[in-house]
């Protein structure tokens, strides 16, 4: 009975994979990809998993690390959970205009309320997709920036790692592709 109860599982899991029919709901056989959530993540997870770059693959990254430790610019406290979540409060975080809270996101709320937090890729694209991007126009600049996935990462991301930098040089917040991603074969 066991032997027949684990084939009859073995089965069904390849009749879902090689049909396709798991990809309708985005599941992989691999590894979850990052989606909308009311859990923060745990551990280490895996950004640009999917990169289309010749030489530049997926990224690292602690969410923990960054919203449980003192890692805010001048290293003494957790970084806002709006820092890096810019639509995730009751009014727009210059330079960027949306925002869909009643409420600022904190762990706190997080917890208590009922909203999800978006995943990046719910607005920013890869930049193939043919899906319509966010833009914005930077301050100091003439034209307007298409915020991809890729833009929208680097521009959060790298800006604060060199604020870091700036304010605390020893600081370990990586700013150049090679500190971040693995290099492809």
């Amino acid at each position: 009975m066991k032997t027949l109860i684990v084939l009859i599982a073995f089965v069904a899991y390849g009749a879902i994979h090689l049909t396709g029919f798991a990809s309708s709901f985005n599941v992989s056989p691999v590894a979850a990809p990052i989606v909308d959530s009311k859990v923060q993540p745990k551990g280490e997870i895996k950004l640009a998993k999917d990169s289309k770059h010749e030489t530049w693959g997926e990224v690292a990254f602690n969410h923990e690390t960054h919203s449980l430790k003192n890692y805010n610019i001048e290293g003494t406290g957790v970084i806002a959970c709006i820092e890096c979540h810019h639509t995730d409060q009751p009014g727009p975080k210059p330079p960027y205009k949306t925002f869909e809270r009643k409420v600022a996101l904190t762990t706190a709320s997080l917890e208590a309320g009922s909203e999800v937090v978006k995943s990046c890729r719910t607005c920013h694209f890869q930049e193939d997709s043919g899906k319509k991007q966010p833009t914005l126009t930077y301050e100091g600049e003439s034209d307007p920036t298409e915020l991809t996935n890729t833009e929208a990462y680097h521009r959060n991301c790298n800006t604060c790692h060199e604020a870091v930098k700036a304010k605390r040089p020893a600081a370990n917040a990586p700013a150049t592709c090679d500190t971040c991603h693995v290099k492809k074969a």
